[in-house]
C-alpha cells in the first residue's frame, strides 16, 4: 500500500472549463486534447460501420464530435490525463465529476490507492427525471412550431422548375439571411424564382418566434419546410425518444476503456433533444419534396457538420443523388469544433454534401484534417463582405474592446470577469464590450462597471475603428479583427487559439496570448506604447491572405 500523506495530492474538478484545470495537468490535458483527435474521429467511424444507414445514429450526439452538445471527448481526454498522471507513483488523484458512468469507469481501471472520485450532484437532482421533463417540453414546443407555421405560412404555387434551396438560420428578424450569407440575395435576381433560403429560426420565445415567422412569411424568398412536412413527420421525429434506445448496446473499446455505457448516457440522456427533431425533420423535408416530384438544381447547407447537417445532407444525397449538393464554410476556421471538418467515414456514408466551399485558399487544406479526398474549393467569403467595404484607414474611436464569442455562457462570464479585473488598473482609458448575436449582455448576468460600455453597434463598424481586440475561443472575431486592422490579445492560453493563428501564418508582432489577467496587462501596454511606430503587417494583409472577396463570378458556385 502506497502512503497517501507522501504522496502529491492532485485535486481536480472536471466540470469546471478545462482553461481552469489545475497546472499541473493543464498541459498533459490540452496535449490529449489536441492529439486523440484522429484516434477519436477513426474509433467513431468504427463504431458507425454498423449504422451507417440509420439516420437516428447520425442524428445522435456523440456521433456530431461537437464538445458542445457532447461530453464524449472530453471524458476520453480525461481518462488519457489520469494514465499519464497515475503512472507517477508520486501523484495521488482526487477527481471530481458529474457523470456517474465516468465515475464507475475510472474505479474500474485505476488503482484505488491512487485515486478517489468524488461524484458531484447536479442541480438536478435526479437528471434522468429531468430528461423526461426536458424531452416531453421541447416535443411540445416542437409541435407547437410546426402547427403555427403550418397554418399560417404563405401557399406556395407548384415549382414548375428546377429550383435551387439554401439552409440558413434565423437568430433575430433583422438579421435574416445576411448574418450567415451577407448580400447573397441580390445575386437572386438572375434565378428569380427558383432560388429560395429554407430557415431554420432558432428561438426559445414564443413572440418572438412568432416575430420572425411573420417576418419571414413575408418575403418571396424564403419557404418553409413545413409547407411539405405533415404531423405524421412531427411524430415520426418525436419518436426518436423511443426509437433510440436501439443503441443502448455493446460498442469496440476506445484503446483499452469500455466507453460503452458513457456513449448509451449520451445517446438517452440527450441535452439537445430539439436539435436531433430538427435534424430528422431536415430529413423528412428532403424525402417529401421527392414524393411530391420537386426538381432540385442545388442544395446548399450552411455547413457546420453538426447533428443538425446530418439530417439535410443524408436526405437530400440519399433522395437526390444526382443534385449538386453543396456544403458552405462561410466562417473562420475553429479547430476545436471538429466537426467542422469532415472525416474519411462521413464521405463514405453520404451524410456531408459532395463538394466543400471554404472562403479562402488559407484554409482548404486544414479542412482536409481528417479526409485528405475532400472535395473542396474556394468561394466567395459572403459574411465577410463588409471587410472590403469598410475604409482601412480610419480613426480608432475605441481603444480596447472584448468580442465575446457567445458559444458558451461559462466562457464569457469568465471573459467578462478577467475584463473587468484588468479594467481596474487603467484609469484613463474606457473599455468596451462587444457581445454576440447569439448571447446578449442580459442573459450573461454580469452588470458592468462604469468604466466597461456596451457597443450595439454592427460588428464591422465597431471592429473598423478598433485598436486593441480583447477575442479567443470559438469566433470569428479572433481572426476578422486582425483584418480590420486591430492588435489581437488572446485572453486564454487555449491550445487552438495558439495552433490556429501559427497555421495561417499570422505575424506574431500582431496578438499576444495570454495566460492570465497579468499577461492581459502587460500586453495591453506592450500595444500602447507600440501605437506610434508604423507596423511591419496591417490589416490589408490579413484580408488578402485569408479572405475571398465577393464577385459574381464566384457567387455562382453558390447559385
Amino acid at each position: 500500500m502506497f502512503n497517501k500523506k507522501k504522496l502529491k495530492i492532485i485535486k481536480w474538478d472536471t466540470t469546471v472549463q478545462k482553461e481552469l484545470f489545475p497546472k499541473i495537468l493543464k498541459k498533459k490535458y490540452y496535449s490529449n486534447y489536441l492529439n486523440q483527435r484522429k484516434a477519436y474521429c477513426n474509433w467513431l467511424g468504427r463504431i458507425s460501420q454498423k449504422h451507417s444507414q440509420d439516420i437516428d445514429w447520425w442524428v445522435s450526439s456523440p456521433i456530431s464530435r461537437n464538445i458542445y452538445s457532447s461530453n464524449l471527448y472530453k471524458y476520453i481526454c480525461i481518462l488519457e490525463t489520469l494514465e499519464y498522471l497515475i503512472k507517477n507513483k508520486n501523484n495521488f488523484i482526487e477527481i471530481s465529476t458529474d457523470s456517474a458512468e465516468l465515475r464507475n469507469l475510472i474505479l474500474s481501471k485505476f488503482p484505488k490507492n491512487k485515486i478517489r472520485v468524488i461524484l458531484i450532484k447536479l442541480e438536478k437532482n435526479n437528471y434522468k427525471l429531468f430528461s423526461y421533463y426536458h424531452n416531453f417540453k421541447t416535443s411540445i414546443f416542437f409541435l407547437f412550431q410546426f402547427i403555427l407555421i403550418k397554418l399560417f405560412s404563405k401557399k406556395l404555387t407548384k415549382f414548375n422548375k428546377e429550383i435551387s434551396i439554401i439552409d440558413t438560420f434565423i437568430l433575430e428578424e433583422k438579421f435574416k439571411d445576411k448574418l450567415y450569407y451577407g448580400n447573397l440575395s441580390k445575386y437572386f435576381n438572375k434565378t428569380k424564382k427558383t432560388t429560395f433560403f429554407v430557415p431554420t429560426i432558432i428561438e426559445s420565445s414564443i413572440y418572438k418566434f412568432l416575430k420572425i415567422f411573420l417576418s419571414l412569411n413575408r418575403d418571396e424568398k424564403y419557404f418553409f419546410k413545413e409547407n411539405f412536412t405533415n404531423l405524421i413527420d412531427v411524430f415520426y421525429c418525436i419518436f426518436y425518444l423511443f426509437r433510440k434506445k436501439k443503441f443502448i448496446k455493446k460498442y469496440d473499446n476506445y484503446k483499452k476503456f469500455n466507453l460503452s455505457l458513457l456513449i448509451q448516457c449520451e445517446i438517452l440522456y440527450n441535452r439537445d433533444i430539439l436539435t436531433v427533431f430538427l435534424s430528422l425533420h431536415n430529413y423528412c423535408f428532403a424525402r417529401k419534396l421527392k414524393l411530391k416530384s420537386v426538381k432540385i438544381r442545388k442544395v446548399v447547407n450552411w455547413f457546420e457538420n453538426q447533428s443538425l447537417d446530418k439530417g439535410w445532407n443524408y436526405g437530400f444525397r440519399k433522395f437526390f443523388p444526382k443534385s449538386k449538393t453543396i456544403g458552405y464554410q462561410g466562417f473562420t476556421p475553429q479547430p476545436e469544433y471538429m466537426n467542422t471538418l469532415p472525416t474519411d467515414y462521413e464521405k463514405k456514408c453520404k451524410v456531408i454534401p459532395e463538394k466543400i466551399i471554404s472562403i479562402g485558399r488559407n484554409f482548404v487544406n486544414s479542412k482536409k484534417e481528417f479526409c485528405k479526398d475532400l472535395d473542396i474549393i474556394q468561394g466567395p467569403a459572403l459574411r465577410f463582405n463588409d471587410l472590403f467595404n469598410s475604409p482601412f484607414h480610419i480613426k480608432k474611436l475605441y481603444t480596447i474592446v472584448l468580442f465575446l464569442e457567445g458559444a458558451s455562457k461559462e466562457n464569457d462570464q469568465n471573459l467578462i470577469l478577467k475584463f473587468i479585473k484588468v479594467s481596474e488598473k487603467f484609469n484613463n482609458i474606457k473599455f468596451y464590450i462587444k457581445t454576440h448575436p447569439s448571447l446578449s449582455l442580459e442573459k450573461l448576468k454580469i452588470k458592468l462597471p462604469k468604466n466597461i460600455i456596451e457597443i450595439k453597434k454592427k460588428f464591422s463598424f465597431v471592429a473598423n475603428r478598433t485598436y486593441i481586440a480583447i477575442s479567443c475561443g470559438n469566433t470569428s472575431a479572433t481572426i476578422e479583427s486582425l483584418a480590420y486592422g486591430c492588435k489581437l490579445i488572446v485572453p486564454i492560453d487555449n491550445s487552438f487559439d495558439r495552433r490556429t493563428l501559427k497555421k495561417l501564418k499570422i505575424p506574431n508582432d500582431l496578438y499576444k496570448v495570454c495566460n492570465n489577467p497579468k499577461d492581459i496587462y502587460r500586453s495591453i501596454n506592450y500595444f500602447l506604447i507600440k501605437k506610434s511606430e508604423k507596423p511591419k503587417y496591417n490589416g490589408l494583409f490579413i484580408r488578402k491572405k485569408l479572405f475571398n472577396k465577393t464577385t459574381s463570378n464566384n457567387i455562382k458556385i453558390l447559385i
